[in-house]
């Protein structure tokens, strides 16, 4: 975790420089705010579990530094290897790295209008005859006022929520996927679990014992006889075939510290 300087930032009296998204989850099969309010729970969230979504949600924009996060794929054949993110134990910084002092005007104080995403990219693709590998790493957190209903009615709102990071890993051979793998963790998602798939409430980790609710969706799959292996301790997509493997892992959050 990287030391920033001490700062105070007005704002607009929200938290953020900016207004928030509105965005109705009703429609998603999971969906978990950043202060673990879920779509199974019943009643309305406490304003306990609405303040923690917004001190989770101010955590995330202001203080973000990037994740723990690792795709690699191999086809042996053509001895190609391709990594995005890092092997599990370095962080990947946000793109571009703004400070959190910087962040009032947006996260490019270049672009038009200003972007207060969160995002970072890594990607790589290789390529020998027929056979392609790519690994993939894709950061795009926007924070979001989350609504199980109607976003013009201030009675469904259930709390902040972020989206989305996702993590791909894929080998390919004349254009038929041998072995393709995902994670990718947000407030909201759809899908089913089953064979090849953990898809599940997650809390995603950042130091010892401390954690941001979110969902996370962990998928595996080959076009031939291969393992698929999926998990959501931590969040991990493998496949392994006859002289090929695609896996994906995410780890943890990383965020500045203050001197």
């Amino acid at each position: 975790m990287p030391t920033a300087d001490s700062f105070n930032a007005l704002g607009i009296g929200n938290g953020f420089p900016f207004n928030p998204d509105k965005r109705d989850v009703s429609g998603f099969d999971k969906w978990q705010t950043l202060g673990g309010f879920k779509n199974t729970d019943s009643g309305s969230p406490s304003q306990a579990k609405l303040d923690l979504s917004l001190t989770n949600a101010m955590k995330l924009y202001w203080n973000l530094n990037g994740n723990v996060v690792s795709a690699v794929s191999s086809e042996n054949s053509s001895s190609l290897t391709a990594r995005a993110g890092s092997s599990g134990t370095s962080v990947v910084a946000l793109s571009p790295q703004e400070l959190p002092k910087d962040r009032v005007i947006g996260m490019n104080r270049f672009a038009s209008p200003l972007i207060y995403n969160l995002k970072y990219n890594d990607v790589e693709n290789l390529n020998s005859g027929t056979i392609d590998v790519n690994a993939e790493v894709d950061i795009d957190i926007e924070i979001e006022r989350l609504y199980d209903g109607a976003t013009t009615d201030e009675d469904n709102f259930v709390g902040y929520g972020a989206s989305v990071i996702d993590v791909t890993a894929r080998v390919t051979s004349g254009g038929g996927v041998l072995a393709s793998t995902s994670v990718v963790i947000s407030s909201y998602l759809s899908g089913t679990a089953g064979t090849g798939v953990a898809f599940d409430y997650f809390n995603v980790p950042y130091g010892s014992g401390v954690s941001i609710p979110m969902v996370a969706r962990a998928s595996a799959s080959g076009a031939v006889s291969g393992s698929p292996t999926v998990s959501l301790s931590p969040p991990t997509a493998s496949f392994s075939g006859t002289g090929f493997s695609s896996t994906c892992t995410y780890f943890s959050l990383d965020f500045y510290t203050y001197s």
